[in-house]
């Protein structure tokens, strides 16, 4: 059996599961944003969606112009990373992602890191294989890439933060 399938069917759901249930009682035990936090999510949301119309137009004039670059599927997939990266980025570092109450992001930070480096193998193996770009196009095989890099991204703006606070707190 092939290790990307023995990954995709036994280990990835599982790794999936506990990020959710990680996030879901995350999310229950803290809910309070403060009014600072409100508002700083509220423009993040503004510049996600900015993200997706202009990343939607600048696909929409190349296939226009008769350029095909990817399938519905990996624009979608782009689209939705791309947008998450801008709106998770601009809460991080404007200390609006997690609420007042919580201290330690180590296991969020950690969790991504993980889901980012088991993407990035997939997408790494698939791109070995010559399955990322058919007839000049991406294909949906890319998107293991990109999600990994999204995630391993992230999980370094929050290592990040982290040290930017704690040089700022010996200050």
């Amino acid at each position: 059996m092939d290790i990307l399938k023995i990954v995709s069917t036994l280990v990835l759901p599982i790794v999936l599961i506990a990020a959710v249930v990680y996030e879901l009682k995350r999310t229950l035990k803290y809910t309070n944003f403060d009014e600072r936090q409100q508002i700083v999510r509220g423009r993040a949301f503004k510049y996600a969606y900015y993200t997706a119309m202009i990343f939607a137009a600048v696909i929409i004039v190349l296939e226009a112009g008769g350029t095909t670059i990817m399938s519905a599927v990996v624009f979608a997939g782009l689209q939705l990373y791309l947008s998450f990266i801008v709106f998770v980025s601009y809460c991080i570092f404007k200390d609006a992602y997690f609420t007042v109450s919580e201290k330690s992001v180590k296991g969020y930070a950690l969790m991504l890191a993980g889901l980012g480096t088991i993407n990035l193998v997939g997408g790494i193996i698939q791109a070995g294989k010559g399955h990322v770009m058919e007839n000049g196009m991406l294909t949906k095989d890319c998107l293991g890439l990109v999600i990994g890099v999204s995630f391993l991204f992230i999980a370094a703006e929050f290592v990040v933060k982290k040290f930017l606070v704690s040089r700022e707190e010996e200050e």
